[in-house]
């Protein structure tokens, strides 16, 4: 069996500073700042059948990958929110392209949420 070497535990002096991400705590440890703790300010703004359907924005976000692996769930956990984005257990959930506005109303920075691909059941006439 092979051992195992403990890292050292470096101080917090070796990190970043204080007020940038990090906090140290008074045995040398280091925590995250409430700063970085916030949840993102995201507000539903509509769903949309096509991407021609979409207006002109500021910036976007797309988050994109395969059926089932938590794309609106990850929208839900970092704005601290159960049903900003629907989710359900069945695969395929998602099938229009959900748009959520990141800060302020109006700021044109959308985070986009889109259909998953490869499991989902859907009808010919809804994959087409």
């Amino acid at each position: 069996m092979a051992r195992v070497k403990h890292r050292r535990r470096l101080p917090a002096a070796d990190f970043d500073s204080p007020g940038r991400g990090a906090a140290a705590t008074g045995d040398g440890e280091l925590m995250a700042s409430r700063e970085s703790d916030r949840p993102l300010r995201l507000r539903f703004v509509a769903s949309f059948a096509r991407a021609r359907d979409l207006p002109e924005t500021e910036a976007e976000i797309a988050l994109v990958g395969r059926s089932n692996v938590g794309k609106s769930s990850l929208i839900n956990a970092a704005a601290n929110q159960r049903n900003l984005a629907r989710t359900s257990k069945t695969p395929g959930a998602t099938r229009l392209l959900n748009a959520f506005e990141l800060g302020q109303p109006g700021s044109g920075r959308w985070l986009m949420d889109l259909p998953g691909y490869g499991y989902a059941r859907a009808s010919k006439a809804d994959r087409q």
